[in-house]
């Protein structure tokens, strides 16, 4: 829905239930909060992707191919990393300590 419509919905359940309306817009945001905050403490190490289902929208959720796509991608940069750090640290001197 968008913002202009809404309002007129946030009003009404304000002062149907006597809270403020920001408290009325949190409600109604907290289903993607919650889809957000379930996706960001996903571990990808132990392959452990949380589904989160969001009533009359649909189910968010991870597939298994894409989440080893994920896991390769993860391995391969940090792989990368450890030997441009390794590599960086051959190289310095001791003037350079």
């Amino acid at each position: 829905m968008f913002q202009q419509e809404l309002e007129p919905i946030i009003k009404d359940l304000s002062k149907k239930y006597k809270l403020p309306s920001e408290v009325i817009r949190q409600i109604t945001r907290s289903p993607f909060l919650l889809a957000a905050d379930s996706m960001r403490h996903s571990n990808i190490d132990t392959r452990v992707m949380f589904n989160t289902r969001i009533p009359f929208l649909g189910m968010f959720y991870v597939k298994p191919t894409r989440l080893d796509y994920y896991v390769k991608r993860e391995k391969k940069y940090t792989y990368e990393a450890r030997l441009k750090a390794r590599n960086n640290s051959d190289s310095r001197t001791e003037d350079d300590i």
